[in-house]
C-alpha cells in the first residue's frame, strides 16, 4: 500500500490559493535556501516552511499540414504581437498534452484537429519551458 511520503505535510491553503500564488500574497515572508533533503535552492516561506516549488511551463501546439500548406497564427496579444507562430500555448489544468494541443489550435485559429503523433519535444530551460509540438491535421 502507498502511504504519504516521509517529511511530506499537507496544509490548507488560505483562501484557495495555488502553491504558485502564495509568494505573490506575502513575498516578504520568502526567501531563497536550500530546504533540508534537496540539491537547490527554492522558495521557503519562513513562517511555515511551504516550499513554493518553481517548474517549467508546458506548452503544447501543432504543425498543421493542409493541401501542401502549414496553418500559421499571427499573434494578437503580447509577447510578440504581430508575429506568425503555430497554433500552441500553455497547458491548462485538467487537461491532457493532446486536449491542450486541439484547444490551443481552436483558441487561436478556430481550427478543429486530428492529431498524428508527437512531432517534437523542445527542453528551452532558459525560459523555463517544455514544448511539444504534434503532427496535425484540420478534422
Amino acid at each position: 500500500m502507498l502511504g504519504r511520503p516521509t517529511g511530506f505535510d499537507l496544509r490548507l491553503l488560505p483562501g484557495g490559493a495555488s502553491a504558485a500564488s502564495l509568494p505573490a500574497m506575502h513575498p516578504e515572508n520568502f526567501t531563497r535556501r536550500t530546504p533540508e533533503g534537496e540539491d537547490r535552492e527554492r522558495l521557503v516561506c519562513g513562517d511555515c516552511g511551504f516550499v513554493a516549488y518553481e517548474n517549467p511551463k508546458i506548452v503544447v501546439g501543432s504543425v498543421v499540414a493542409e493541401d501542401g500548406r502549414i496553418l500559421l497564427c499571427r499573434r494578437a496579444i503580447e509577447p510578440r504581437r504581430g508575429y506568425w507562430t503555430l497554433p500552441a500555448g500553455y497547458m491548462e489544468l485538467g487537461e491532457t498534452v493532446e486536449e491542450g494541443a486541439r484547444r490551443g489550435a481552436w483558441e487561436e485559429a478556430r481550427a478543429r484537429l486530428e492529431l498524428d503523433g508527437v512531432l517534437a519535444i523542445y527542453s528551452i530551460a532558459r525560459i523555463g519551458q517544455v514544448q511539444i509540438i504534434y503532427r496535425a491535421r484540420l478534422a
